[in-house]
């Protein structure tokens, strides 16, 4: 799945082709091959120990993994073989002549995002524009959970006092809010996440106390339905075309492979959430979930048709466009490292009660968990360590990133307050500026002065659109 392949696959196929012929009709080769999606124990246990390594050949590395599993796969047998041996050595040759230009093509695909321990002022580097919320007692807001921007309305989850889905203007004013709590056919118990799908206009609301999605009109703001839902998962997101993703720390099984052992990350349902298929193998799965807050995690959109997914535990970013995932993005953080894969397998797993590995994460010298968001010209990621929070901004124009612990984070930003990205528009980064006693140390000559110095602590937060100065 790393980036595009290049017409030159073809020859990688013409050999495998051969080589699975060759071994069907030699009784010392085994005859199965693995697919993309599954794979039997032996092909399982050699991919694990070839993971990261190359076939050298005529001073080239081979890098696709389905075509060098198959190499490693036949060719012990194959040197028992002279015409094998012969003929193997023939093909490779031929081949090796396109596989590095291909797996070049494919590894250049994939953007470094490295965010270096390097100070920097923001608040000379963006432009911020603050919306300060309305407060009225139908719309008290303790916290935000989530934050969506769409056709100019903002839609908050609510994640403290009445854990509702309101709607606000771009200026602030409270329109209403979406559906009532309740367990009646049109009620919600709790909201868990929500999204909007702009396309279809419809308004996704996920319940999982009582497992199921809601679907409201994003016009009316009227309930239409709801869809029961008889699998665990952690995240969604809707496609314009109406199918859903899921996204699920304990994985999902293969719905049209039974006989496919393998869980995988995400989920692709139709419209009534039916299972189609399953993408992303999980290489570590848990019920638990160490998430950072606010805003949505794993998922994030960018226009209509592009989706992003990543684990909050590993640093691999995937886009979902037409079917087709391919990786985009590998992040880095400079002093900062993400869980090794053995460490949850090991120790973290069985040192927490059931397997849960939080609790040793926690305590580890590893990133607990990270989110991110993107826009147009600027990526913003909310990293979790030791239960201490860390930001961290990457410059899309300059390719440069920046890390903050929280202390220097406040410095930098120099408004008086905290500001926690929670979201992102096409163009903006989404901030939250929460309330609290640190308004007092807003300075007169601070922007965020003539928007806080009437506020009181019973008030809403305040939600900032920020993006990365044209200089």
């Amino acid at each position: 799945m790393k980036g595009k392949v290049t017409d030159k696959f073809q020859i990688h196929e013409l050999f495998l082709n051969f080589m699975d012929y060759f071994c069907r009709n030699s009784r010392t080769f085994p005859h199965s091959i693995t697919n993309k999606e599954g794979g039997n124990d032996k092909s399982s246990k050699l991919e694990k120990r070839t993971k990261g390594l190359g076939i050298t050949c005529c001073g080239k590395i081979i890098n696709n993994i389905n075509l060098r599993n198959s190499l490693l796969r036949h060719n012990y047998s194959l040197f028992d073989n002279m015409k094998g041996t012969a003929l193997f050595f023939i093909f490779v040759f031929i081949l090796s002549c396109s596989a590095d230009k291909s797996s070049v093509e494919q590894d250049e695909t994939i953007e470094i995002i490295d965010c270096k321990d390097e100070y920097i002022s923001l608040a000379d580097s963006l432009s911020i524009q603050f919306i300060p919320l309305e407060t009225t007692e139908e719309c008290l807001i303790g916290s935000i959970s989530d934050i969506q921007i769409k056709n100019n309305l903002i839609y908050i989850l609510e994640g403290k006092k009445s854990e509702d889905l309101f709607i606000f203007d771009m200026n602030g004013k409270f329109i209403t809010k979406v559906g009532e709590k309740g367990n009646g056919p049109e009620q919600y118990v709790k909201i868990s996440s929500f999204d909007i799908d702009s396309v279809n206009n419809q308004i996704l609301i996920s319940d999982k106390h009582r497992g199921r999605i809601l679907f409201f009109d994003l016009k009316t703001y009227r309930f239409n339905y709801a869809i029961n839902t008889d699998f665990y998962y952690t995240d969604f997101i809707s496609m314009s075309n109406r199918q859903i993703l899921f996204f699920g720390c304990n994985g999902f099984r293969n719905p049209q492979k039974r006989n496919d052992s393998n869980s995988y990350y995400i989920q692709m349902t139709d419209s009534l959430l039916n299972p189609e298929s399953v993408f992303l193998k999980a290489v570590f799965t848990t019920p638990y979930v160490t998430l950072v807050k606010p805003g949505k995690s794993h998922f994030y959109r960018k226009g209509n048709n592009e989706i992003y997914i990543y684990h909050h535990l590993f640093p691999d970013v995937w886009r979902y466009t037409n079917r087709n995932f391919e990786q985009k993005y590998l992040i880095k953080f400079e002093n900062y490292v993400f869980p090794d894969l053995n460490y949850l397998k090991g120790e973290a797993s069985s040192s927490g009660t059931d397997k849960d590995y939080s609790k040793a994460l926690y305590d580890s010298n590893y990133i607990t968990s990270y989110r991110m968001d993107e826009c147009s010209n600027l990526i913003c990621f909310s990293i979790q360590k030791n239960l201490m929070p860390i930001q961290a901004i990457y410059s899309k124009k300059h390719k440069k990133g920046y890390l903050f612990t929280l202390k220097d984070y406040y410095r930098s930003m120099n408004m008086g307050m905290l500001m926690f990205p929670a979201g992102a528009t096409d163009d903006c980064i989404i901030g939250v500026i929460p309330i609290n006693e640190d308004m007092e140390r807003v300075k007169e000559d601070m922007l965020l002065y003539p928007i806080v110095n009437n506020k009181t602590l019973d008030d809403n937060p305040i939600i900032c659109l920020y993006r990365w100065k044209k200089f």
